[in-house]
């Protein structure tokens, strides 16, 4: 047979038959040639897996940055068998971002077996697919669903579904999901809970005061803030990007649009002079001991504890980089007008210590910065 190949793997290649096979592109020819259902074949790497799917030149490829992006499709021109159009089932070329709820039991296996359980669990609409594991979820996905970003740490995973009509309950559902958790998640209500994330949504619509909820790991952080499709996230890059948001659509609240507090992505470079003693409690209760602290304009706020500070902070202040030490503290200010004390101090602040000191003069001293 005279096999074509793909520049890059092709996006959708297909069930696996027969085993991988160790060896030069022309011994997995011949290899394809004698494996019943054999159409092509994935190479990289001195290794190939042989598919059932009929590829053509007009076949999407994965995107050049991805991961497998070095591997390449083997294939014969050939005619759909009749399997292929009667499948149900379509491969994403990343998993969606939202894969929906978890139904059944997650199954070690080849796709198709997936999908044939699938088939047999009520309520299975999709599955994520990846090293040999199959997750089973509810959601009807089509294939204008968002899908996770190449560089994402599961960017290696598919999602399969087959065509459906959303259920009541989707329909019905009144909450959205981000594709990463939001900057500013607000303040946190109520109590942690492990679960999916339908029983989260029911716990936080039955919450006084929940809005939304950051899910990670089968488990919900629930808070008060309002968030919307333009709710800044974090960066990929983040500790936490793996966590989601989920909200239902609402109007910010009376003490939200009051607030007249802001939130950067990560601590500023320069923090001013600590005023206070630091506080242990919510982003609301540090503010409103801000409020009432003199010289207070803004605080650093990390693992529920607050340390107050005199910097007039804005929107364009520098912010420390995303893999410093304490990347994931913020800082929460007020917009202000610089103080007096502020435009005359001569002293500026480095994000780390410079690299070239100096010599030693004087004596060491303990003391605040101010006093330094």
């Amino acid at each position: 047979a005279n096999y074509l190949s793909t520049e890059r793997v092709v996006c959708q290649e297909g069930n696996a038959v027969g085993e991988a096979h160790k060896g030069s592109v022309t011994e997995c020819q011949e290899q394809c040639d004698e494996i019943p259902g054999c159409s092509s074949f994935a190479y990289g790497f001195g290794t190939c897996y042989f598919k059932d799917r009929c590829i053509s030149s007009s076949d999407p490829l994965v995107e050049p940055n991805a991961p497998h992006a070095v591997w390449k499709t083997y294939y014969r021109p050939c005619e759909a068998t009749a399997a292929q159009p009667q499948r149900s089932y379509h491969a994403t070329e990343r998993v969606v971002r939202e894969e929906g709820n978890t139904v059944g039991e997650a199954y070690k296996g080849s796709v198709t077996e997936c999908q044939e359980q699938c088939d047999e669990i009520p309520g299975c609409s999709s599955f994520a697919y990846g090293f040999g594991t199959c997750y089973f979820k509810d959601r009807c996905i089509s294939s204008s669903d968002p899908l996770v970003e190449p560089n994402a740490p599961h960017a290696m995973w598919k999602t399969y579904y087959k065509p459906c009509e959303a259920t009541a309950a989707e329909l019905q559902s009144s909450y959205h999901a981000t594709v990463r958790v939001v900057r500013e998640e607000g303040n946190t209500v109520g109590t942690a809970l492990w679960g999916s994330v339908a029983e989260c949504q029911k716990v936080c619509d039955e919450m006084s005061g929940c809005s939304s909820f950051a899910y990670g790991f089968g488990t919900c952080h629930f808070k008060d803030r309002c968030v919307s499709s333009s709710t800044p996230l974090v960066e990929p890059n983040a500790p936490h990007a793996m966590w989601k948001t989920y909200y239902k659509p609402c109007e910010a609240t009376a003490a939200e649009l009051q607030s007249s507090y802001h939130a950067t992505v990560r601590v500023v470079r320069e923090e001013g002079n600590t005023v206070g003693t630091a506080l242990w409690g919510s982003v609301a209760e540090c503010q409103k001991v801000c409020d009432e602290m003199s010289g207070c304009s803004s605080f650093a706020y990390g693992f529920g504890t607050c340390h107050f500070k005199d910097r007039c902070v804005s929107s364009s202040t520098p912010l420390v980089a995303p893999n410093a030490p304490h990347a994931v503290w913020k800082t929460y200010y007020r917009p202000c007008e610089a103080t007096a004390a502020q435009p005359q101090r001569s002293y500026h602040a480095t994000e780390r210590v410079v690299r070239e000191e100096g010599n030693t003069v004087g004596e060491a001293y303990k003391g605040s910065v101010t006093e330094c």
